[in-house]
């Protein structure tokens, strides 16, 4: 498509560039010839921008952007020619009369941002309803009056070209104006959509934001409460330690209370031994 695009580009070069743009070649016969295979060019090279535009955003959603530069590049190349080519038919009466051209976008879709897609618009050609025209002798008649005496031909130039100059400036101010109208409210439609995307995009991050922040409390309080299970756990097994230690301290003193008395049994024993013998 990009090589097919490039043709037709080449093709409009090389056809005004064969003009003499600074007189009326283009309501003349021979500049009309030469405009006639423009007309096709224009058709197919808007469809063929919108396809490359639609193909552009697919491709940039799956390849990284390193991989696409040169081909940006070069669509860059072709948008700022096609744009030009537009301009330049746009304001030539040939075209007026038979053609509807498109004009594209003060800048070019930038496919590192996925949502430019939504405010592409589509380039929509539309030729104009007009009655067959005349074939052969009849249609240069009726372009050039040849019953004028020769003598008079240099002042109907003048004056053909006098009254074509005025059309041509009243309908390219209202056509300019009417572009540029157009051009400021996709301009500002664009805008409205980008602040839109951002404010649904900060709305998002502030949400995800406000889930961490919620998560990150709730863990907090959840490792404050476990910490506070722990210390009424040790509490407790403080406690039972102690009451523990004081019996095992009771436990000791009775203990060492008995010890002592078993040397004063043994002696009142042998006492009560040798009593026994005495008497016996």
């Amino acid at each position: 498509m990009f090589d097919y695009l490039e043709e037709i580009l080449s093709l409009q070069a090389s056809v005004f560039g064969s003009l003499d743009m600074s007189r009326a070649n283009s309501m003349t016969s021979a500049g009309q010839r030469r405009l006639a295979p423009l007309i096709p060019c224009i058709q197919d090279s808007s469809q063929l921008y919108d396809f490359n535009v639609k193909v552009f955003f697919k491709l940039h959603a799956v390849l990284p952007p390193g991989t696409l530069s040169g081909h940006r590049d070069r669509f860059l190349y072709q948008f700022k020619s096609l744009k030009q080519f537009y301009l330049y038919s746009a304001n030539l009466q040939y075209f007026r009369n038979l053609i509807q051209v498109p004009l594209l976008p003060e800048n070019p879709p930038n496919f590192l941002h996925a949502s430019e897609i939504h405010s592409h618009v589509t380039p929509v050609v539309v030729l104009s309803n007009h009655p067959d025209s005349p074939n052969g002798s009849e249609s240069i008649n009726l372009l050039v009056d040849l019953s004028i005496p020769c003598n008079n031909s240099e002042q109907l130039s003048s004056d053909t070209q006098s009254e074509f100059s005025m059309v041509m400036s009243e309908n390219g101010y209202h056509t300019i104006a009417l572009n540029e109208k157009d051009r400021i409210i996709s301009l500002l439609m664009s805008k409205i959509d980008n602040l839109e995307m951002e404010i649904q995009q900060l709305k998002i991050e502030d949400g995800r934001l406000i889930d961490t922040l919620k998560r990150k409390i709730s863990e907090i309080e959840e490792a404050s409460e476990e910490q506070n299970n722990r210390l009424r756990c040790v509490e407790l097994e403080k406690e039972i330690c102690m009451k523990k230690l004081c019996e095992c301290k009771q436990e000791l003193l009775r203990h060492q209370k008995g010890t002592d008395a078993q040397p004063e049994m043994a002696k009142a024993n042998e006492k009560y031994a040798k009593m026994r013998d005495i008497y016996n």
